[in-house]
C-alpha cells in the first residue's frame, strides 16, 4: 500500500518542480532531481508504488496548472520516479534505469530546444546534472555487471555495455546543437560528457573525430555559462595533451584554471593534467603552487628534470604511477623522461667545453654513457646511447645529427638545445 507521506511528499516535490520551471530556476531544478536530495525529501524508496501510481500521481499534480511544456515535463517526473524506484531496489535492472535516464535527457534538450524556452540558459544546470547522472549510471552499471566475472577480459564491449549505451545516447543528441549559437551551452555540454565517456572507455579514435567536429564548430566562450565551459575546456585540454598537442592544450587548460573560481578540487585536477604539458613544454612549476594544492608528487619530478637525474625521475615514477594512471597522465609524464635525457646531455656537453679539449660540437657516445651511468642505475652502452640521440634529434629536442661512422653526435653550432616552446609538438 502507499504510504500517505510518500505520497504527499511526492505531491509537494513535484510543486517545487513546477515552480522551478515557471520562475525558470535552473538551478533550484538541478537541486530537485538530485538523487541524494530527492531522496531526503520524499523520506522513502517508492517501493509500494506501482507504474500505474506514478502516472496517476503525475497526471494528478498536472491538473488544474498551466505549464508550457508539461509534455515533456510530465514525461521527465514520471520516468526520474521510477529510475529513482528502481535504483533502491536491490536486484535493480541497470538497462531500464538507463532508459528512463535517456528518456529524462531528451526530454530536458525538448524543452531547451524549444522557443518557449528562450532564453534558454536557465535550463543549462539541469541538462548539465542530467549528463551526469546518467554517465555515472552507466558506471555503475557495468561496475556491477563485471564483480565476480574473472573470465571475460577480453570482451571490452560486453565490460563497458552500458558505459557504450550511455555514450550512444549522449552522441545521438549533439548534432541537434550545430550551428545553433544560441545554444551552444547545450552542444558544449554533451560534447563533454561524450569526451569524458570516450577517455573512460579508452576509445580515442572516437574522440578524435570528437574533436574534429569540435574544431570545426565556432565556440564563444561567451555565450556559455562558465560551469560547463570550464568542464568543456578541462577535458578538451585533457584530450589535446593526450595526443601530443601540448600547446593547444596548455591554452585550454590556463583558460579552465583561471575561470574555475574558488572549486579547489577542480582547480587540482586541472593542475594534474596542465603540470604535464607545462613539463613537455620545458616549464617547471613554482614549487608554492605545488604546495597550495597538493601537488607533492610533483616535487621529485621537477628535481629530476632540472638536475638531470635518470635515478631520481625513475623512482619518482615508481613511487606515485598509480596516481598518475588515475589522472590519465602516466604516458605524458613518463615521455617527460627524454626532456631529462635532453637537459643532462646538455649539462655534459657544458662541462666538456669547459674541461675537455677539443671540439665541444663533436662527442663521443662513450662521453655521454659514462654521463649517464652517474646519473641512473641503468647499464648504457654506446649503442643505447645512439638510440637516445637520435630519438632526440628526431623529437627535435636537439640539434645535430650523427656520425655512425665515427661514433659521435655533432651538435649544430646555433642552438643546438632550443627551447622546448619552440619545439613542434
Amino acid at each position: 500500500m502507499v504510504s500517505s507521506n510518500e505520497y504527499k511528499n511526492i505531491l509537494e516535490w513535484i510543486a517545487s518542480v513546477h515552480l522551478s520551471v515557471s520562475n525558470r530556476d535552473g538551478r533550484n531544478l538541478s537541486n530537485l532531481f538530485n538523487l541524494r536530495n530527492f531522496r531526503n525529501t520524499i523520506k522513502g524508496n517508492l517501493c509500494s508504488f506501482y507504474t500505474q501510481d506514478i502516472k496517476l500521481l503525475t497526471q494528478k499534480s498536472f491538473q488544474n496548472k498551466k505549464n508550457l511544456f508539461s509534455g515533456s515535463l510530465s514525461v521527465i517526473i514520471e520516468n526520474f520516479l521510477e529510475l529513482y524506484k528502481e535504483l533502491m531496489k536491490k536486484n535493480c535492472q541497470w538497462a531500464n534505469i538507463l532508459i528512463n535516464g535517456t528518456v529524462i535527457l531528451n526530454s530536458w534538450i525538448e524543452i531547451y530546444r524549444d522557443q518557449e524556452a528562450f532564453p534558454c540558459h536557465w535550463v543549462v544546470p539541469v541538462l548539465s546534472s542530467t549528463c551526469i547522472l546518467i554517465s555515472k549510471i552507466g558506471i555503475m552499471a557495468d561496475t556491477m555487471l563485471n564483480s565476480g566475472d574473472l573470465d571475460d577480459d577480453e570482451n571490452e564491449d560486453y565490460q563497458n555495455k552500458y558505459q557504450i549505451s550511455v555514450l550512444n545516447s549522449i552522441r545521438q543528441q549533439i548534432g541537434k546543437f550545430r550551428g545553433d549559437d544560441d545554444r551552444q551551452a547545450g552542444y558544449v555540454i554533451l560534447m563533454t560528457e561524450s569526451i569524458k565517456c570516450c577517455m573512460q572507455l579508452r576509445n580515442m579514435q572516437m574522440a578524435s573525430t570528437f574533436l574534429k567536429h569540435i574544431e570545426s564548430s565556432n565556440i564563444n566562450r561567451n555565450r556559455v555559462p562558465k560551469g560547463p565551459m570550464v568542464l568543456f575546456c578541462y577535458f578538451l585540454g585533457k584530450l589535446y595533451m593526450q595526443q601530443d598537442r601540448f600547446v593547444l592544450a596548455e591554452e585550454q587548460l590556463i583558460w579552465a584554471f583561471g575561470n574555475s573560481g574558488k572549486n579547489n578540487k577542480l582547480k587540482r585536477n586541472i593542475l594534474e593534467c596542465l603540470i604535464p604539458v607545462k613539463f613537455r613544454l620545458g616549464f617547471i612549476p613554482n614549487i608554492s603552487l605545488l604546495k597550495k594544492y597538493n601537488l607533492e608528487h610533483y616535487f621529485e619530478i621537477s628535481k629530476a628534470i632540472l638536475q638531470g637525474n635518470i635515478k631520481r625521475f625513475d623512482a619518482a615514477i615508481e613511487k606515485y604511477s598509480s596516481l598518475f594512471i588515475n589522472h590519465g597522465t602516466i604516458l605524458c609524464i613518463e615521455k617527460v623522461k627524454f626532456i631529462l635525457y635532453r637537459n643532462l646531455m646538455r649539462r655534459i656537453r657544458n662541462w666538456c667545453r669547459k674541461n675537455l679539449k677539443g671540439d665541444p660540437n663533436k662527442l663521443t657516445f662513450s662521453v655521454f654513457d659514462a654521463g649517464f651511468k652517474w646519473q641512473s642505475d641503468e647499464l648504457f652502452d654506446q649503442q643505447e646511447m645512439a638510440c637516445i640521440c637520435a630519438n632526440l634529434i628526431k623529437l627535435g629536442y636537439i640539434k645535430g645529427y650523427i656520425s655512425w661512422e665515427h661514433q659521435v653526435i655533432v651538435f649544430s653550432v646555433n642552438d643546438p638545445f632550443p627551447k622546448l616552446s619552440n619545439v613542434k609538438s
